[in-house]
This record gives C-alpha cells, structure tokens and sequence, in this order.
C-alpha cells in the first residue's frame, strides 16, 4: 500500500516539477530506516498480534487524515 502510495506521489511531484533538492536530501536521510524497517518487519511478522497492528494502523491514519484536514482548513 506504501508503495503505490509512494510511487504515485512520486511520479506527481516529478511531473509538476515539485522535487527540490531538500526533498532528494530527506529521502536519503530516511532510507537507512525505512530498509532497516523493511528486514526488521520480516521477521517480526509473525511475532505480532495483527489486531494491535491494525488498530494502530488505523489510529495512525485517522490522526494523519485529521491533521491533513485541520492543515487545509487554516
């Protein structure tokens, strides 16, 4: 879901010429995390309870959507 996520943003911002070189700097900054979180997460899979991932999962979203909505509102 990432991913796509990602990909299409991505491809967005590259289009309408959106990507400055502090973006390119911040994406470099965050790559050793996200591959760090991406082999941890493999062997983790079944050590986690799924409904407490889903929860959270679903806390997260519903504050980021919020934010994003306050965000356009002001």
């Amino acid at each position: 879901m990432f991913t796509v996520g990602l990909t299409i943003t991505l491809v967005a911002r590259t289009v309408t010429g959106n990507i400055s070189s502090q973006d390119v700097v911040i994406a470099a900054v965050l790559f050793p995390a996200l591959l760090l979180g991406y082999l941890i997460s493999g062997r983790l899979k079944g050590r986690v309870n799924q409904a407490q991932i889903r929860t959270g999962l679903l806390i997260l979203s519903t504050v980021g959507a919020i934010g994003l909505i306050v965000r356009a509102f002001t």
